[in-house]
């Protein structure tokens, strides 16, 4: 029972931070193109802080879960996962 739940959540946290990972790719895009330069606002490094955030821990949550480390990887896959879903949830629902 406990593998079939990790598996799940594994499933479920990589299938938001790879929806996640994709549609900050515009942002990133608008940061780049930004006509008064790349990272000058004040809140630019948060911005590009969350935005790599969910490719890397899609990345090392695979990485970990590849090398035998299911709870490591659901841990490291629920870390941008969660409080997407919250904003998600406020924005949308909340």
């Amino acid at each position: 029972m406990k593998p079939a739940i990790l598996e799940f959540l594994f499933t479920a946290f990589c299938l938001i931070d790879g929806l996640a990972a994709f549609f900050s790719i515009f942002p990133l895009l608008g940061m780049l193109t930004n006509a008064n330069g790349f990272m000058s606002a004040p809140n630019d490094v948060w911005y590009l802080a969350a935005i790599v955030s969910f490719p890397l821990a899609l990345i090392v949550a695979g990485i970990l879960r590849g090398t035998g480390y299911r709870l490591a990887g659901v841990i490291v896959a629920a870390i941008p996962a969660i409080p997407a879903l919250f904003l998600a949830w406020r924005m949308f629902g909340g």
